[in-house]
């Protein structure tokens, strides 16, 4: 159950102990129906709003829009907005759904991308009218967060979500690349290490599996699949599931150095590891 707070100084309470905003007017109690007291006439119909599902996701200078949108100049308004702070932007997964629009929709999604900046990895939620928050955070960036929600415009309202220190889901990042630096596979014994590592993580890892360019094109993937397989099945057998790890096969296509030669290619077959964005 989430516990919603009017009061326009909340959202500094919300993000500490995740609670919710929200400005909207309460509707006159029963108690004045009662009483006979005369509520004011009905005026015409408010509009029907087209509330709709939207969310923008961060993974370091890459933003991916998902959802639905009033038009798709509303895609590239957000594309514009977008592209001076991050290289790559992702709207694939955008669609227009018609339908009214409340003026206050456009700031909001402004608030959204400037709330995107502060957790990295991240995501921004817009279900309806309610915004939600996860994401890695440094501390000091809190009271900038909750400085945006004072500008949330109505009837918007924020539930913050899971929001994790920035420096302390660093650590164990680092902790895992000392784990896999120098492998291209994972063998039993650090399997068990990356899963004690996955267990008291604050934010979900993802490792990405590369592979050099030897071999023919379809043997080059099913290394790099056999690889991401075996950790994927060792860390499940621990007990982990998708809400804690993820791997990926990624195969010869993203090199870190030329594969004409045995240093290249050593260099190549490797083991990445990233944050991901955390979840309740």
């Amino acid at each position: 159950m989430s516990l919603r707070v009017k009061a326009r100084g909340c959202w500094p309470l919300a993000i500490a102990f995740g609670l919710s905003c929200s400005r909207s007017a309460e509707p006159p109690p029963p108690a004045a129906r009662e009483a006979g007291t005369e509520l004011p006439s009905a005026e015409a119909p408010a509009p029907a709003w087209r509330d709709r599902e939207l969310s923008f996701e961060r993974q370091g200078a890459k933003l991916v829009a998902r959802g639905q949108i009033p038009s798709m100049e509303t895609r590239r308004q957000i594309e514009a907005r977008a592209r001076p702070v991050f290289r790559a932007i992702d709207g694939r997964d955008l669609f227009a759904a018609a339908g009214p629009t409340r003026e206050s929709y456009a700031p909001t999604l402004e608030l959204m991308l400037d709330a995107l900046l502060l957790v990295d990895p991240g995501a921004v939620e817009l279900r309806g009218t309610e915004l939600t928050i996860h994401g890695v955070i440094l501390e000091a960036d809190r009271a900038a967060l909750a400085a945006l929600g004072e500008r949330l415009p109505d009837p918007y309202t924020f539930s913050a979500g899971a929001l994790v220190d920035r420096k302390e889901a660093q650590r164990c990042r680092e902790d895992a690349l000392a784990l896999v630096e120098g492998h291209a596979e994972i063998d039993a014994t650090m399997a068990d290490e990356i899963a004690a590592l996955g267990r008291r993580c604050p934010a979900p890892l993802r490792f990405s599996f590369h592979t050099s360019s030897e071999g023919p094109l379809p043997e080059r993937r099913a290394r790099t699949d056999a690889r991401s397989q075996a950790l994927d099945e060792a860390l499940r057998a621990h007990g982990l599931g998708p809400d804690d790890f993820a791997v990926a096969s990624k195969g010869a296509d993203l090199p870190l150095a030329s594969n004409d030669t045995a240093e290249g290619r050593a260099q190549n077959e490797r083991i990445e590891v990233e944050l991901m964005v955390p979840r309740p």
